[in-house]
């Protein structure tokens, strides 16, 4: 696991501009960081996965995710809504279309969830 403790780190280990993010101009203003987000996450995934990604094909290999419980009241959002990690899982699956915020152990997940919540609060939530 590389454990990568922000967005530019990860881009640097995986070669990608961290200046160069999704276009997001033609969408509606309320989806635009959330893609933004959903991207440094794929970035910041492979990242701490050191560019491995899950074998979809063997049901034998663990995928790793992180779980979320959904807090009301967090003044900061205006949703008032926030994240707090529950758990990281495993899921063995015989499905070849993986996830791309899949990590290839209980280490990575865990590292990513208490690493960068806010950028999953982005994605996940609605501002």
């Amino acid at each position: 696991m590389n454990p990568v403790t922000t967005f530019e780190e990860g881009c640097a280990s995986r070669s990608v501009d961290p200046t160069k993010l999704p276009g997001v101009a033609e969408l509606p203003e309320r989806f635009r960081q959330s893609v933004i987000d959903h991207y440094k996450l794929m970035v910041l995934t492979e990242a701490v996965n050191e560019g491995k990604k899950p074998n979809w094909k063997n049901g034998n290999k663990e995928k790793w995710f992180s779980w979320w419980r959904v807090l009301t009241g967090n003044k900061n959002r205006g949703s008032g809504l926030g994240l707090s990690l529950l758990d990281v899982d495993y899921f063995c699956t015989y499905t070849s279309v993986g996830s791309r915020l899949s990590s290839v152990s209980e280490d990575a997940a865990r590292h990513l969830a208490t690493t960068f919540p806010d950028i999953y609060e982005g994605a996940l939530l609605e501002p």
